[in-house]
């Protein structure tokens, strides 16, 4: 990701719609299928990879002992002064923690920026214990790339079924899969064909006036009542997998 971009990312990641709803839809899913850890049970072990500035995993931290693993030193700054919250210095596709050490491995709009994908599913698993929770997100359809996808350093968008694909091959199961970000998709689609058009890249990503911020964070988050309840959405600009890790079970 082009340094400019990733700044501006950090600086927005706490009050931009987009993160912000987006945070919602996984906290929902998570409260679904994980829940808070049983009293009087051993404290869940929990790794959060490209974790940003850590607004998300500050909030992950409901859940279990969090981990937050960054590879740039602006997000490791940031991260170091979040409570609650280990931050570690590593990236995909090698990590440095010891094989099955987690309980839950989450990767948020994470995978499209290493090149060798597989690699980096399998080194999830692998620090992963067996029947461990694995939840991520990717954007999706290669036909909606634009400037955006190569400011931001992605590799790929992926194709319906391409994510389950790679993390069945890495011995875990898909319980649930859907697309996400449904209701703003004309508005997505709109979006980046004008981009396609436009004589200048694209700028940084930055936050609307508040009005516009909270009506989209209101329209996008609206789709936690569908996404937490385990309802497949029919199409979206992202993807959306939970799974847990089986191989040798």
């Amino acid at each position: 990701m082009k340094p400019e971009a990733y700044r501006s990312l950090l600086d927005t990641e706490e009050r931009h719609w987009w993160f912000r709803a987006r945070r919602r839809i996984v906290m929902d899913v998570l409260e679904a299928r994980l829940g808070p850890a049983a009293a009087g049970s051993p404290p869940r072990t929990l790794l959060d990879v490209g974790a940003g500035g850590g607004a998300l995993s500050e909030r992950l931290g409901r859940f279990g002992r969090i981990v937050a693993v960054e590879s740039a030193p602006e997000a490791m700054q940031r991260l170091c002064q979040r409570e609650g919250l280990a931050a570690v210095a590593g990236r995909l596709p090698s990590l440095p923690f010891r094989s099955g050490t987690f309980d839950l491995v989450t990767a948020f709009d994470v995978l499209e920026h290493i090149e060798d994908d597989v690699a980096a599913v399998c080194e999830l698993a692998r620090v992963l214990r067996h029947g461990g929770h694995f939840l991520g997100t990717v954007p999706a359809h290669p036909s909606l790339w634009s400037g955006h996808d190569e400011v931001h350093g992605h590799f790929r968008r992926y194709r319906p079924g391409e994510l389950e694909s790679r993390l069945e091959g890495a011995g875990f199961r898909v319980e649930f899969a859907t697309p996400f970000q449904t209701l703003l998709l004309p508005a997505f689609v709109t979006q980046r064909w004008l981009s396609r058009l436009a004589a200048e890249p694209p700028a940084p990503p930055s936050r609307p006036p508040s009005p516009v911020n909270a009506l989209l964070e209101t329209v996008f988050a609206a789709e936690r009542r569908w996404v937490g309840r385990g309802w497949r959405l029919p199409v979206g600009s992202s993807h959306l997998v939970y799974a847990r890790f089986v191989s040798g079970t």
